[in-house]
């Protein structure tokens, strides 16, 4: 991410996110997890990652930092594959997608760390290959917290007036819902696989 280049980069939210790959019996499977109540946006489901930190040199250390720290896995057992986009979220929000594959023999071997994973799901590749999300639409609205009129502007703007309609995709998997930003991360990367562009 070349945030130097965004104009009034200092506004912005940045972090990284790593889609972990899986195998087990010649099945792929990629790791989320349910975040733990208590923590912002708990009781959701998430990639592992997470803001960047002064010791990072890059978003590619955040995304593999912060992956070792909340699955509880050694860095040496995460084999980076690559650098997957970056998704302009709401909010003002930039977000690095990784991935990578987990070198490990069985899922147990990730002690996740429980203050910020209630548990993890493994979620078939082969099922984000067949399956179409359920997409929803939101309106968001400006609100001013300001004196409109004083500003000369038109009559329209003088209580709410529309932002834009923005998409919302669901996964439901195993009584699960997989949704917002990782849903729309994983949309886009799987697409993007199909194209054989990932």
């Amino acid at each position: 991410m070349q945030i130097q280049n965004v104009l009034h980069a200092g506004k912005y939210k940045c972090a990284a996110v790593m889609i972990c790959l899986y195998e087990e019996e010649g099945e792929q499977y990629i790791v989320l997890e349910k975040r733990a109540n208590g923590i912002r946006q708990g009781g959701e489901i998430s990639l592992p990652g997470g803001k960047r930190d002064l010791r990072d040199v890059d978003f590619k250390m955040t995304a593999i930092r912060e992956t070792s720290e909340e699955l509880g896995i050694s860095k040496e057992k995460i084999e980076y594959i690559g650098y997957a986009g970056t998704l302009v979220g709401i909010f003002d929000l930039l977000l690095d997608v990784h991935l990578c594959k987990l070198t490990i023999e069985k899922k147990e071997e990730l002690r996740y760390n429980k203050e910020e994973v209630e548990y993890l799901i493994f979620l078939p590749l082969s099922y984000l290959e067949t399956t179409e999300p359920v997409r929803e639409i939101a309106e968001l609205k400006n609100i001013p917290k300001f004196d409109v009129r004083a500003y000369g502007l038109p009559s329209r703007y003088w209580d709410t007036w529309p932002y834009y309609e923005r998409n919302l995709y669901f996964y439901f998997y195993e009584g699960e819902v997989i949704w917002g930003i990782t849903a729309e991360i994983l949309l886009a990367w799987i697409l993007g696989k199909r194209k054989g562009k990932r």
